[in-house]
């Protein structure tokens, strides 16, 4: 038709191209319509699927599949170093040793800390912490002779820091007080510092965005950025002071 010749699709198989080639007289290996040999068999999904056998737990050890990932290593070392607690008592000065490489801390809170470690270990074991208490008290002792405890120091650190942050005399010296602190070492901070309640109040309007620092409705939310102020523990009178006052 319309003097084209017609294309004739052939559907061929590996196996019958000499055939086809000798009949029609064409190379169909060569043929685009030639189908591709097939490829190895694969294995089976089944097989592919299969799972080697699961040896039984020994001793002391929980089932764990080969294939699983666990997230509980650290539920796995917290199970070995609990047994351990469980055969001895703790070693404290070790632990004080390792908190205070990490954190800052006073005598009085380092006590409380390593106190309920022993009793966790008391808990665990069933022995008594009260025949261990004096392993407290000896690792107090310990890192104080080694300088890494010195409730003065600690608490004129902590002292800049929260003054730099924008917090008030009365509340450094509640949190300072939480921490086991005595009141002479705390007053003694407050004096040593640089920044006086003034400058820490408009440096806290400043970080909360109160008074002269917001950007819009100062004047509908006067009373609450005051009342903000008097919860961070500054007076009424530096806080009307410094909300009304200029940036």
């Amino acid at each position: 038709m319309n003097g084209k010749p017609q294309q004739q699709f052939f559907h061929v198989s590996p196996e019958r191209n000499d055939a086809l080639s000798v009949s029609v007289g064409l190379d169909v290996s060569a043929s685009r319509f030639a189908r591709p040999a097939s490829p190895p068999r694969r294995r089976s999904l089944q097989a592919a699927r299969a799972r080697p056998a699961i040896p039984p737990p020994g001793p002391g050890r929980a089932r764990r599949h080969p294939y699983t990932v666990h997230k509980s290593s650290r539920l796995q070392r917290r199970i070995r170093r609990q047994a351990l607690m469980s055969e001895r008592p703790p070693d404290l000065t070790r632990a004080a040793y390792a908190y205070l490489a990490r954190y800052a801390s006073s005598a009085a809170h380092l006590h409380r800390l390593l106190d309920r470690r022993l009793a966790r270990w008391a808990r665990l074991s069933g022995g008594d912490a009260a025949e261990h208490r004096e392993r407290v008290t000896e690792a107090i002792a310990a890192c104080q002779r080694a300088g890494l405890l010195n409730d003065t120091v600690f608490a004129a650190h902590r002292t800049a820091a929260l003054r730099q942050r924008g917090w008030s005399a009365r509340r450094i010296a509640a949190a300072l007080a939480g921490k086991g602190l005595e009141r002479a070492d705390i007053a003694t901070a407050l004096e040593q510092t640089d920044v006086d309640d003034e400058a820490a109040a408009r440096r806290y309007a400043e970080r909360r965005r109160l008074g002269p620092w917001r950007l819009t409705d100062r004047a509908e939310r006067r009373a609450r950025d005051i009342a903000a102020m008097a919860r961070a523990g500054f007076g009424g009178s530096l806080a009307r002071r410094v909300i009304d006052g200029d940036a």
